[in-house]
């Protein structure tokens, strides 16, 4: 019996014992002990199934690594040396074995050596076939804390910060931004947001509608006026970036359009023509859905980053393109408009084949150089998370579906997320558990945090499992603990220990509170929670 088949069993007596309550929290610590020893998604030798993990700094569940085969080696042994020289070992057949028999043993939150060498028949080493340091990271182990106040509060005091921002209140009379906050540089990201909050603002507080309503229209107006002419390569097109603030004023990014950026608008104009009734909002939308059949490349793809005026792409990379299937996807579901049907099913084919089988869920974000970057060299929650949830979308999930479903999340789990961090005197150095956004920015965040307990959520609803049920509830409910209590804001960051989330406004991205909210907003009607 092969190890994976041995802690199968393991984890299905726990989930079965009748002590697995959910309130029974050291049945779910047993159960997840059992599946960190898994390794996710393995690579093969032959190229098949591709290493994704080569820049991977820490990990959760116990890892392989591409160490290549010895000719005339009959084993390999595995070592694995800590800061203060103790060390743990093993023998495999293969050098890309994974270091489930010792992962128990390598001691939590400090860095690792792990050395791989070749042996001969009679155990003397051949060669050294790799080398690798690592941390282990700290293994979900509850209790948690319980959420601060109803999820319900937690959404109104968050749209209500948004909506009583003296930038927000601004358009109420204006149709051009308030550049005192300097996020409003990010047209499509930030902008666009703002109507959504307003929307769903008006939705919670129904006696302000006519404010919000106000207030949409004339982000709208600004939006349109600033978007590309009808004629032009990239029709309809808002632009990424406005005015000379932060990003918008670097001289690489003048004239550069980052490609899916507009698909924050497409979403905005869905819920402002689903909130007023105005065509207008509904036919500019599709407008930049029709843009975006047109440009796109013959093998599917889309660039991540053009110029402006001749939609030439700046870099090779292609881009993840989940956000404009989730534009398709909610014109049928909610518009019931089905002309981009086909267009949304040959979107799925790309991403699937692109992104899902390389797993490679490289950063795409407008401040990150990406040319510079390898494949898997700097990973995103935001890339990956957002394509398991939408493969669990479906009532019909298949099994292998469900499968790369959980090893897409598992992977977010093992890479961004922090269950505890280090303790000095006594106290965390991170506000836990939450996750944080790529590999080389390891900035907790409320956005990626959420993305994270949503995909836990839909893998309960699919899988009835407890244990990605209690791992939502944790994050959801941390995230409640992090809201300020006084102004009612939902920090994009400081969530470290040292810092002061009151202190954080000028770090506060709007378009992340929003995220949050809409996502713990999903989370409660999955799970019921109030």
């Amino acid at each position: 019996m092969n190890i994976k088949h041995f802690l199968t069993l393991i984890v299905a007596c726990v989930m079965t014992s009748p002590f697995c309550h959910a309130d029974d929290i050291q049945a779910l610590n047993a159960q997840a002990e059992a599946e960190y020893l898994i390794p996710i998604r393995p690579g093969t030798a032959d190229g098949k199934v591709p290493f994704w993990n080569e820049f991977a700094w820490k990990y959760i569940y116990a890892p392989t690594f591409d160490f290549k085969t010895v000719k005339g080696a009959k084993s390999y042994r595995f070592t694995v040396t800590t800061k203060d020289s103790s060390s743990v070992t093993f023998t495999a057949e293969t050098p890309t074995a994974a270091l489930s028999p010792i992962w128990n043993q390598i001691p939590i939150g400090k860095e690792s050596k792990l050395t791989v060498e070749a042996l001969d028949k009679k155990g003397n080493v051949i060669k050294v076939v790799g080398e690798k340091t690592f941390t282990r990271d700290y293994p979900f182990h509850g209790p948690y804390r319980e959420k601060v106040y109803s999820y319900d509060e937690f959404i109104r005091r968050a749209l209500s910060f948004v909506h009583h921002m003296p930038p927000v209140k601004h358009w109420q009379d204006h149709d051009t931004p308030d550049m005192t906050y300097n996020m409003n540089s990010y047209l499509d990201k930030i902008i666009g947001n703002t109507i959504r909050n307003e929307v769903l603002y008006a939705e919670y507080f129904p006696e302000e509608r006519d404010v919000c309503l106000q207030r949409c229209r004339n982000i709208a107006k600004f939006i349109m006026s600033q978007a590309e002419p009808a004629d032009a390569v990239l029709a309809y097109f808002p632009p990424t970036y406005y005015g000379d603030h932060i990003a918008a004023g670097f001289a690489k990014n003048k004239g550069k359009i980052m490609v899916m950026d507009p698909t924050e608008v497409i979403d905005a104009f869905i819920d402002l023509y689903k909130f007023c009734g105005d065509r207008q909002y509904l036919d500019f939308a599709l407008h930049i859905v029709d843009t975006y059949k047109k440009i796109r490349r013959p093998d599917g793809s889309y660039p991540v980053k053009v110029e402006t005026k001749t939609g030439i792409p700046v870099n090779n990379e292609s881009v993840n393109n989940f956000f404009l299937i989730w534009n398709l996807y909610r014109l049928e579901n909610e518009l019931n408009i089905y002309d981009y049907k086909d267009f949304r099913l040959s979107l799925e084919d790309w991403m699937f084949s692109a992104l899902v089988d390389s797993f490679n869920w490289n950063s795409q974000f407008e401040d990150i150089p990406l040319e510079e970057y390898k494949p898997y060299q700097n990973p995103s929650v935001c890339i990956a998370a957002p394509v398991a949830f939408y493969m669990m979308l479906k009532d019909n999930l298949t099994k292998e579906e469900l499968k790369t479903a959980e090893e897409i999340m598992r992977f977010c789990e093992d890479q961004f997320v922090m269950w505890d961090s280090e303790h000095i005197n006594g106290i965390p150095e991170t506000n836990t558990p939450c996750a944080f956004e790529q590999i080389e920015w390891d900035e907790p965040t409320d956005a990626c945090t959420a993305w994270y307990l949503l995909g836990c959520t839909y893998m309960y609803k699919h899988t009835g499992d407890k244990l990605w049920l209690a791992k939502a509830k944790a994050c959801a409910a941390n995230i409640t603990f992090m809201q300020n209590k006084v102004s009612g804001m939902s920090p994009t960051v400081g969530w470290r220990t040292s810092e002061h989330c009151i202190g954080q406004a000028s770090q506060f991205w709007l378009n992340d509170t929003f995220g949050t909210v809409w996502l713990i907003r999903r989370f409660c009607e999955l799970t019921g929670e109030k």
